[in-house]
This record gives structure tokens, C-alpha cells and sequence, in this order.
């Protein structure tokens, strides 16, 4: 365990700097037995949105409740046939992520692989919530913010991100950082059709 009093102090400086209305997320990926209020039947967008508003999500295979989700998030492995045509309505026709089944695989081909059966389960929370070291820290931000942010992530280097804008936000928000180590942008409309940018660390 972690002092949560460190986090508290980082999340509160991050959120007095650089203005954010969101509570910056603490990510953890765990095999350990973790107590959260909130273990329920839940996708990890949504589980993205409402941790940002102060809720913790305790999410395996077992709760996880959109296949995309659980496949980016490493819970389940390489799909069998049916469940990969599932997948394909769903995020060609349902979501409309990628216009056909064509791009839709080229887009699985030439992005990062998920981080299949690297955990039992993931835990999102707030960072001043945060009991166990975070693997990555996600902003929910908007334009201004995300630069500063990208800002102070090469602020020592000078060596631009190097990022993967394409793909479902469990992945380009989640994936992308776990298995490559770099910060990425992921962008989204907000509920009042406002840009947000999510920011990962």
C-alpha cells in the first residue's frame, strides 16, 4: 500500500494548476484482492466518465460488460469466429468506429496488441482515492489543459509523444499507455458537444 495522503497532494496540484473540473484517474492493473464500493455489471468508458466524477470501479471479465472493452483491456484472449463478427457489427454498425469490416481489421492489425491476461482486473479511481500505486494517470481535459500537459510530459526530453489517436477510447486511452509506456490523446465529444481530450500518463 501507498500513502494515499501522496496522492491526495499530487491530485490536488494537478487540479488547482491546471484548472480541471475532472478528477484526474488512478489506473491500476492487479491480481490482488481489491475492496471498492463499486464492483457492478459496467462498461470501462462509462467507468471512465463516472470515476471522473468522484466513483471507484473494481472491473474483470466478470463485470466488464463490453466485449471491446474486455478484449483491449486484456481480459479475454484472441476472439473465435463468432465473437469476432459480434465485435465487428457492433463497432462497424453499432458505434460506427470504422466503416467497414475491412478498416475495422486493419485497424486491429496496426495498432498496439492489448494487454491480454497481463491482469485479473482493473481498478479506476480517483487519484486522491488511490491506495496502490497507479500504472498510468488519466485526464479528462480540455484543449488548453491537454497541451500543458503534453507540455510537462516532455518537459525534460524535448522528445515529442509519440501517439495513436485511432481506435476505441478503452484502448487508445488505456492500451496504448500500458503496453508502450508513452502518453497518449485521445479525443471525444462531451455531453454538451464540448471537445474534451483525454490525457494519459
Amino acid at each position: 500500500m501507498c500513502k494515499n495522503m501522496d496522492f491526495q497532494k499530487q491530485a490536488q496540484l494537478f487540479k488547482q494548476i491546471l484548472g480541471l473540473e475532472y478528477e484526474p484517474l488512478a489506473i491500476s492493473f492487479t491480481n490482488d484482492e481489491i475492496t471498492t464500493d463499486k464492483y457492478e455489471k459496467i462498461s470501462i468508458c462509462r467507468a471512465l466518465k463516472l470515476a471522473a466524477k468522484g466513483e471507484s470501479f473494481l472491473i474483470d471479465e466478470n463485470v466488464s460488460t463490453c466485449p471491446g472493452g474486455s478484449r483491449y483491456c486484456g481480459f479475454t484472449k484472441v476472439m473465435a469466429h463468432d465473437q469476432k463478427r459480434k465485435l465487428q457489427k457492433f463497432l462497424t454498425q453499432g458505434e460506427k468506429l470504422t466503416g467497414s469490416i475491412v478498416s475495422f481489421e486493419r485497424m486491429q492489425k496496426l495498432t498496439t496488441e492489448p494487454p491480454t491476461e497481463l491482469a485479473d482486473r482493473i481498478l479506476i479511481t480517483p487519484l486522491d482515492k488511490a491506495e496502490i500505486r497507479p500504472d498510468m494517470i488519466l485526464f479528462q481535459c480540455n484543449p488548453e489543459q491537454a497541451c500543458r500537459l503534453i507540455t510537462l510530459d516532455t518537459y525534460w526530453n524535448g522528445i515529442s509523444p509519440k501517439q495513436q489517436l485511432i481506435g476505441a477510447l478503452c484502448n487508445t486511452s488505456i492500451s496504448y499507455t500500458i503496453m508502450t509506456g508513452n502518453t497518449n490523446v485521445s479525443l471525444e465529444i462531451g455531453q454538451q458537444e464540448n471537445i474534451k481530450n483525454s490525457i494519459i500518463t
